[in-house]
């Protein structure tokens, strides 16, 4: 029997269909996403607010004027001739909107039904949708039950999720509507023969919304998802990071903790560890380490070489040493706590 693998991740599939269950899953996020994303770009083609950490806190003092050079939406490597001028995030929004629109016609097609563009149900799970992006994900256990439901027109059985007046003031579009439709249909999109261009197309779409309505933010890496494996990062001063992938949410004290219990046992070289301890809460100065690791205070655990592989003893005279980075972290919190300090 052949086995199934998904054209997303290459894990094999085991239910049969074409996309696993996690990138499934992945893929009904994003649809899910798709009302918050458009609702934040309005706002942010405006010039009427300013986004931090996904969450629209009011308009800047100075807001600069949303008409700007095409370039500025035009990614590396394109062919496009980026000249002239366009409001900011078209490029971005008529993205989204060809690969929405264009999957869901072919999937209403292929099911032989109507897209219920209008219905009451479906506005509200727009609406649905709207505020799920700043109070949280409850629009992802909307869908939960279409799941041993027929595939059709979503039914009037969702939750409502609390309102605002910011996500209710424009009508829900067709587009908003169409990847809502999607996202009711969760085995219908990974049986598809297409799952894997589905997943490609939506979420390059809704990337592209998301680095023009999200404003930079310095994040740190925290590791990977627990759940799905998916990056983790975490703007200064965040006490709680979601994954976009499966949307759970983590303190990040705990990942912290977690992340520098894990990176204690492991070996780098002097020059790796003065990047890594400054990120593991334990800064320490070049130059103190060089001094620790010539007073013999800190001791190599072993050697690698170019091949980057770490063996016990030195064979070659360009074998690196290699030091565990919780005994630096000891040595740090050692001087610390004797009133001095590593940085």
């Amino acid at each position: 029997m052949t086995e199934i693998r998904c054209p997303a991740c290459e894990r094999p599939v085991a239910d049969g269909h074409t996309l696993c269950s996690e990138c499934g899953g992945r893929l009904i996020a994003e649809l899910l996403a798709v009302p918050g994303l458009v609702d934040d770009w309005t706002t942010t083609r405006a010039g009427l607010a300013r986004l931090t950490n996904e969450r629209a806190v009011g308009r800047a003092a100075e807001t600069a004027l949303p008409v700007q050079s095409i370039a500025r939406d035009v990614r590396e490597g394109e062919r496009e001739d980026p000249v002239g001028a366009t409001l900011r995030g078209d490029r971005a929004r008529s993205h989204l909107d060809t690969a929405v629109g264009g999957w869901a016609r072919v999937i209403a097609e292929e099911l032989g039904v109507e897209i219920p563009i209008g219905a009451r149900g479906l506005v509200q799970l727009v609406m649905n949708g709207r505020m799920a992006r700043r109070d949280g994900p409850p629009a992802v256990a909307v869908v939960r039950w279409f799941e041993g439901a027929p595939v059709g027109p979503p039914q009037p059985r969702a939750r409502v999720a609390r309102r605002g007046a910011e996500s209710l003031a424009e009508p829900a579009s067709p587009i908003e509507q169409a990847a809502i439709w999607l996202a009711c249909n969760p085995r219908v999109l990974r049986t598809h023969s297409a799952a894997g261009d589905i997943l490609a197309d939506i979420t390059g779409a809704t990337e592209a919304v998301r680095r023009v309505i999200d404003l930079p933010v310095e994040r740190r890496y925290l590791g990977p998802c627990p759940h799905c494996s998916g990056d983790l990062r975490a703007a200064v001063g965040e006490t709680w990071v979601r994954c976009r992938g499966c949307l759970t949410q983590y303190p990040v004290s705990e990942l912290e903790d977690a992340a520098r219990a894990s990176a204690a046992h492991r070996l780098y070289t002097a020059y790796e560890l003065v990047r890594v301890l400054p990120e593991l809460g334990a800064p320490i100065a070049k130059t103190t380490l060089y001094r620790w690791i010539r007073a013999r205070k800190l001791v190599e655990r072993g050697w690698m070489d170019r091949a980057r592989r770490i063996t016990t003893t030195k064979h070659h005279a360009t074998d690196t040493a290699v030091y565990r980075a919780g005994d630096a972290m000891a040595l740090a919190k050692r001087d610390e706590d004797e009133g001095g300090s590593a940085a």
